[in-house]
């Protein structure tokens, strides 16, 4: 939400895709409530919910990368 926001009141339009990709990124490991940190009531700590988003980082790139190669 910050790289949008900082997009928006700065008019810096290279943090969309980097903003909209955190975005997805962090809605999808907390789709799952085994991934929760634990603020949200589970037992993850703040390194392994990073890590976590880091590896759903990678899995999501890849799969755009293959689809966009099918084109």
């Amino acid at each position: 939400m910050m790289l949008i926001w900082i997009r928006d009141n700065r008019g810096d339009t290279k943090l969309s895709a980097s903003g909209y990709l955190t975005e997805m990124v962090i809605d999808q490991v907390l789709s799952n409530p085994e991934n929760w940190p634990r603020d949200l009531g589970r037992s993850f700590y703040t390194d392994e919910f990073g890590h976590h988003s880091c590896v759903s980082v990678g899995e999501f790139t890849f799969v755009s990368m293959v689809k966009f190669q099918a084109c």
